[in-house]
């Protein structure tokens, strides 16, 4: 009944060899052998530090890359924004040379209709209408922009 005993009982030289520690097999007395478990839970405790710096350095990787796509982001989107307003500014300056070439051709020395050169009027009246002109030229622009939704 001893001996059944003996062999059911685990020591922790047994226990070593039962976990998979291959090798040499040699007799460890009690302190050498409680030696060997603190080398090893060192080596884990520190294996387990390297792999939580590991997972934090690898999740601060992933973070600085989702920070660097919602800068691209933000940039293009102000880009955009630059884009539509030169747009609108080119739009504009459009109909403004509209207005700059009907006051050249009236600015000529040709023999201008007694109507527009009569009072002052006449005057107000051709370059009202032709600012009116470049106000709808703009505005039909900026219709056109904003149906397709480039601005």
């Amino acid at each position: 009944m001893a001996r059944s005993l003996r062999r059911h009982a685990s020591t922790p030289q047994d226990e070593v060899m039962q976990s998979g520690l291959k090798g040499p097999q040699f007799h460890m007395d009690g302190e050498e052998f409680h030696d060997l478990l603190d080398v090893e839970n060192l080596l884990e405790s520190y294996f387990m530090l390297i792999d939580s710096t590991h997972q934090t350095l690898v999740s601060l990787g992933e973070y600085i890359d989702d920070t660097e796509d919602l800068i691209n982001i933000q940039l293009d989107a102000s880009r955009n924004s630059l884009i539509r307003f030169e747009i609108l500014l080119s739009a504009g300056t459009f109909s403004i040379a509209v207005f700059a070439a009907v006051a050249g051709a009236l600015g000529e020395n040709l023999v201008l209709p007694e109507a527009i050169t009569h009072d002052l009027w006449g005057f107000i009246l051709v370059n009202g209408f032709v600012l009116a002109i470049c106000f709808t030229i703009v505005a039909i622009i900026y219709s056109a922009l904003v149906k397709r939704n480039l601005i």
